[in-house]
Formats: C-alpha cells, structure tokens, sequence
C-alpha cells in the first residue's frame, strides 16, 4: 500500500466481509490488462468466491522510486442488465 493509504486497505476488507468470520471468502482471482490514467496504472481485478459469485474490483497502482504502490481499491460498479 502507498504510504498514507493503509485506510483503503481497511475499507476494502470490510467492503468485502472479511471483518468477521464469513464463510464466503475469495478462493482466486484474475487480474486484467492495466490501463494507465494520470500517471497512476488501473488494473481491473476479478475475485472469485467459493460459490462461485464474483465481484469485480479496480486497484490503482501509483510509482514509488523503483516500486509500484496501490493507492486506491475502488468496487466496480455494476450496470443493471437490461430487459428484453
């Protein structure tokens, strides 16, 4: 985590459920093609369950000297499915 950021790594957790003893937990995940937005990297993250539901994430990574930081965690908003 970037410095000073550590409280998105706190939210995200809790966003997740993972602040108690749940028992739908990530078992895997995918990671996209990052796409670089002012001069930060937004690499899509998929996270798999163990029932198999998904939730799709974004983790903005930022350069530190020779390191990349995440500086943000941010939940991708899903698009209601359209009726036919």
């Amino acid at each position: 985590m970037d410095k000073g950021f550590l409280f998105s790594l706190s939210l995200f957790k809790y966003g997740l459920g993972l602040h108690g003893k749940e028992k739908n937990k990530p078992v895997s995940h995918v990671i996209g093609k990052p796409d670089e937005k002012n001069n930060s990297l937004q690499c899509p993250v998929r996270l798999i369950y163990q029932d198999g539901s998904i939730c799709d994430i974004y983790v903005y990574l930022v350069k530190s000297a020779s390191d990349w930081k995440v500086n943000q965690i941010e939940f991708k908003k899903e698009e209601p499915e359209e009726s036919s």
